[in-house]
């Protein structure tokens, strides 16, 4: 009976000090400490040219692995759009630019959705081009006794140590090419002038295709030279006994493809005064 008499005290002790603050009345609270307003400063935009940004060099594949979050937008500023009276044709396709070794650019395209004939023109400025130049003409050919139209599409160029131009394109035959691939092709010319004149026309593939490119290498690993053709039935085999350069070929390519991320340990050539390429 006596520890219940004990707790008593205790909780009378708690209502008293609750009773003395009411729920309703907010404590007052005094600072001593002096208020300062910051005024916001003003600042003049400058507004830059589109050719003013992205000016810092940057190490090669500084961005590797970006790729998907980065889009390339049109320069509206500094846009030429080229017209199909400069140009020699009623719509161009598969254009692509080169630059070749004197600094002047090179265009290539071909005329008619599905292919047509190949022209090249060139410029300085990448304004003011020069009368384009049939570089492989659309033609009439026969097909197992039927009439039919040869067309060259998808062209692309590579410029040679030597300073000659490479063309590569595809071919063929207009009505015929699903039934009869004898037609259909990889054809090259080569241009000593900067794509003024061109070579005869030299087919070095028979089968069908699309888009194709050239590649030059030279003095990598055990490269001297090498030449790869394609066989009709896409695939290519790369053999030979060892120590004769098939990994050679196999890694040039895919730095050519890749970049220096696949560039190979130690490219050189042993006994080469000419540095890999």
């Amino acid at each position: 009976m006596k520890h219940k008499w004990a707790l008593l005290p205790a909780v009378l002790l708690i209502l008293s000090s609750c009773a003395g603050n009411p729920a309703n009345t907010a404590p007052s609270v005094q600072s001593t400490e002096s208020v300062t307003t910051e005024i916001p400063r003003t600042v003049t935009p400058v507004l830059h040219e589109i050719g003013e940004l992205n000016t810092t060099v940057y190490s090669l594949d500084s961005a590797a692995g970006e790729e998907g979050l980065s889009t390339l937008e049109k320069n509206a500023r500094r846009s030429y759009t080229l017209t199909s009276s400069e140009l020699g044709s009623v719509k161009p396709y598969y254009p692509r630019i080169r630059k070749l070794k004197d600094g002047t650019f090179l265009l290539t395209y071909h005329t008619g959705t599905y292919g047509g004939t190949v022209y090249c023109t060139t410029s300085t400025d990448c304004i003011n081009w020069s009368v384009p130049v049939k570089v492989f003409a659309q033609q009439k050919i026969t097909v197992n006794g039927t009439s039919d139209n040869l067309k060259y599409m998808t062209p692309d160029t590579c410029v040679l140590s030597d300073g000659r131009i490479l063309c590569v394109t595809s071919y063929r035959a207009e009505h015929t090419y699903y039934n009869d691939q004898t037609q259909d092709g990889v054809a090259v010319k080569f241009s000593s002038d900067n794509g003024k004149t061109w070579s005869e026309e030299q087919r070095v593939y028979t089968g069908v295709n699309w888009e194709p490119s050239a590649l030059e290498a030279e003095n990598v690993k055990r490269i001297k030279a090498v030449a790869l053709t394609p066989s009709p039935t896409g695939l290519t085999i790369v053999g030979g006994n060892n120590n004769q350069g098939k990994t050679s070929v196999l890694d040039t390519i895919a730095w050519a493809l890749g970049g220096d991320r696949y560039r190979p340990g130690n490219p050189e050539r042993e006994g080469s005064a000419i540095p890999p390429r």
